[in-house]
């Protein structure tokens, strides 16, 4: 009785000693998600947008599969990646090739000297520039849990914000991220049936 009991508790150790496997996010779902939003009012007649939205879901799926995040859960990473992108710049063209908006650069509007980074690594319209941006915001995410880990307190403390203060967009940035990683969910679940 007592091996058993021994083996068990050995074969449970082993089982949750291994990290949680990350899963992972389609370009697919990505994409899908991100041509469900509005399109910004000046962008709607460019032919470059489609192009711009592959490369920014190109870049929003290496970002989730890369940086550290609780639980590996890369779906919100990712959700949470094309909500503030959106609120912060609808991913207009424009802000996207580096028009400031504010204190800050780039599609999700990092601010270069609160992050150590450069104006020149929050901007450009290539994928390899757009990847790095992404890659940065994603990192700024990863630590903004000084205020709690619902969406408010990320966004919150992503946003500079004090923790527990209520802003003119956060019901709205919280609505929105529900529904993009719904969308997420959704077509993952397509892309791995296929």
């Amino acid at each position: 009785m007592k091996s058993t009991i021994a083996f068990l508790t050995f074969f449970v150790i082993l089982f949750f000693s291994f990290p949680v496997k990350a899963e992972l996010v389609s370009y697919e779902a990505i994409h899908s998600a991100l041509t469900e939003l509005p399109v910004a009012w000046q962008d709607r007649n460019d032919s470059y947008k489609q192009e711009q939205l592959r490369n920014v879901a190109r870049a929003i799926e290496s970002a989730a599969q890369t940086v550290k995040w609780p639980e590996n859960d890369r779906v919100s990473l990712a959700a949470y990646l094309i909500t503030i992108g959106f609120h912060e710049s609808r991913y207009s063209i424009k802000i996207h090739e580096g028009i400031r908006k504010a204190h800050a650069y780039g599609l999700w509007q990092v601010e270069p000297h609160a992050h150590r980074v450069t104006r020149a690594d929050l901007i450009g319209l290539t994928f390899l520039e757009t990847e790095h941006t992404a890659t940065i915001a994603a990192g700024v995410l990863s630590k903004s849990w000084q205020c709690g880990a619902r969406p408010e307190d990320i966004f919150t403390a992503y946003g500079g914000r004090p923790c527990k203060s209520d802003w003119k967009t956060l019901k709205s940035r919280v609505a929105t991220f529900w529904w993009i990683k719904s969308i997420i969910i959704r077509n993952n679940a397509k892309s791995k049936d296929h």
